[in-house]
Parts: structure tokens; C-alpha cells; sequence
């Protein structure tokens, strides 16, 4: 069984289900059926969630690896090894083998665990705006009912000043986003030929030479991607049409569980369409933006440093 050799860790809401689906298209290129499986975040773990988000990223792994071919899911939390290396018992032919879990960016020991496995391994973050991050993950978070809308900054500074920090505890719309300390650790344990850092805009602004720097970096022919392949964005924001209260979101939720429980899946995104809309989408207002500079305008002028790119832009709301 061959092993994985690429590792797209990051960062969070920054794009990486578009670029998974990019690259799962390319014939030289294999990705996981579980698109993040965050089997080296060893600090990561699913019995220190909150419980919501633990019922959520759950699933009985055993009974998934009984299926032939694996399905497609989004998230796990995959702790054994056998089990690990089972997502990549389809692969034939492909030269890039590898999975994009965001949370190996923000995990203290996910870069020195990736080291051990494959010191060969190419290693790939995407890095965002971190205000512009921290919005986009905030219009996520309720969008699924995992925070409710008392406004960006409200919801900022109440998950900073939380007492119970950490991935699956609380939403780290800060802490996902000071980028120094993170891309540090891997930097300072793969050599720089190993390590691709792209930015989001780039990404944004123009999708096809994106991937087909991503490809050249992966030593994959780029030409196999074409402009429709990389035409169409996953997970695209979305907003509520009206506002949940904080206090009834718990009632919300277990109304959507039990109601999601009984309806078939096109009822089920009927439904979706007439609570949330991905038009007319909010964007930061500029006092917001510059409220929640402070606290990333240091961590960027160091990580400018760290990774020799201009990142003067980001000190400014995107147009």
C-alpha cells in the first residue's frame, strides 16, 4: 500500500475544499476519501469537543472502510494507523498521494508528526486574510447553527475571552488566523524546496494559474487540469434569512436533528434554500475590519518576514 506523500494542512476557510476538488480530478493525483481525517494533529481529539461539535465530526470508522470504493465525507478524527492507511487502499498509478486537514496548521504537533511519517513528504498551506478568515468562518458557523448572529466583532471578542480554548471547543476565529507561530513549525522542520505557501486571493483571483503552480509544484503535468475543472468553488458562504436567538439555538438544533432525521435529502436542501441564502452575503463593515486588526497587524508583519512576501495589502479591507 503506498503511502501519502502530500499534506494540505491549512489554513482553515481558506479554501482547501475548492483546491481538494481541484486536484481530485487530475489523474496523477490521488486524495482521500475522507477529506480531513487529522490523523497527525495528536492534540486534536475528538473526547475533548463540546459535545455538539463531537456528535457532529463522529462516525463509526470500522463500518466505513467496509465499503467498496471508500465514499466521499468531508471530516473524521482518525486516531489508529491501520485504519489511517486504509483511505489510501485505492490508489493505482498516482504520483501525489495525499489529504488537506485544516486543523494540521493551527495543532502544535502535527508538522514534527508529519516529519516522522514522511520526511520527503511536500507540504502545502493556503494562508488568508485573517480578518477576512475570521468572517468567513463566523458566516459558517451560522450558517450551520454552530454560533448565532449577534454580529462579527460580539462574536469575535466573546470566543477570544472564552475560557474553554482549543479546536472543537471553541471557534478560534482569532487564534486560526495569527499564521507566524504556525507556519513556523513547519518550516522549521521541512526544507523550503518541501513547503508551497500560496494566499487565498491568488487562489480567488485566478483559480487556473493557481492550480497549475500547485501542479508544478507537485511535479504533475498541469496541462491535464482544464479552466472548467477549476470553475466551480465548494462550500460557498451562506447566511440566514432571519436571526437565532443565542439561547433557542440549542432548540433549533435538536428541531433540525429530529426534522433532518425524517425528510429525504431533496426536501432536506428545499429547506436549506428557504433559511439561507448565498446571495447579498454580508461582508465586514470597516470599523468591524479594523477592530479585529488589532489583533493580527503584528503576527502579519512578522509573517511577511518569515515567508519574504509583501503582505502590506492585508493591513487594508479588500475591495
Amino acid at each position: 500500500m503506498k503511502h501519502p506523500n502530500l499534506f494540505i494542512v491549512g489554513a482553515a476557510k481558506a479554501g482547501t475544499s475548492s483546491i481538494s476538488d481541484y486536484l481530485n480530478r487530475h489523474p496523477a493525483i490521488y486524495i482521500s476519501p475522507i477529506k480531513e481525517p487529522h490523523f497527525f494533529s495528536e492534540d486534536i481529539r475528538m473526547a475533548d469537543f463540546r459535545s455538539d461539535y463531537r456528535e457532529r465530526a463522529s462516525f463509526d470508522v470500522k463500518e466505513y472502510l467496509k465499503n467498496h470504493p471508500l465514499p466521499h465525507k468531508h471530516i473524521a478524527h482518525i486516531d489508529d494507523q491501520s485504519q489511517y492507511l486504509e483511505l489510501f487502499r485505492e490508489v493505482e498509478n498516482e504520483k501525489a498521494i495525499g489529504e488537506l486537514s485544516a486543523g494540521y496548521l493551527y495543532s502544535n504537533c502535527a508538522a514534527e508528526n508529519l516529519f516522522k511519517f514522511n520526511p520527503d513528504a511536500k507540504i502545502v498551506m493556503v494562508l488568508r486574510q485573517p480578518v477576512e478568515r475570521a468572517y468567513s468562518h463566523y458566516l459558517m458557523n451560522v450558517r450551520d447553527l454552530w454560533d448565532y448572529d449577534s454580529g462579527f466583532i460580539n462574536a469575535l471578542e466573546r470566543d477570544f475571552a472564552s475560557s474553554k480554548k482549543g479546536w472543537g471547543k471553541s471557534h478560534l476565529y482569532v487564534e486560526l488566523g495569527l499564521y507566524f507561530e504556525q507556519v513556523s513549525r513547519y518550516l522549521k522542520r521541512f526544507p523550503e524546496s518541501q513547503v508551497k505557501i500560496c494566499l487565498y486571493e491568488d487562489l480567488k483571483n485566478d483559480p487556473v494559474e493557481f492550480i497549475k503552480e500547485l501542479c508544478e509544484f507537485l511535479e504533475v503535468d498541469s496541462s491535464a487540469l482544464t479552466a472548467k475543472d477549476v470553475a466551480q468553488h465548494k462550500n460557498v458562504a451562506a447566511f440566514p434569512r432571519f436571526k437565532i436567538p443565542g439561547a433557542y439555538l440549542p432548540v433549533f438544533n435538536a428541531f433540525r436533528k429530529y426534522i433532518g432525521m425524517l425528510l429525504p435529502d431533496k426536501v432536506k436542501d428545499q429547506v436549506r434554500k428557504g433559511i439561507f441564502s448565498s446571495k447579498n452575503v454580508p461582508k465586514p463593515r470597516k470599523d468591524e475590519f479594523e477592530q479585529a486588526m488589532k489583533y493580527f497587524s503584528e503576527d502579519i508583519q512578522k509573517l511577511s518576514v518569515l515567508i519574504k512576501r509583501d503582505l502590506q495589502n492585508w493591513h487594508q479591507m479588500s475591495k
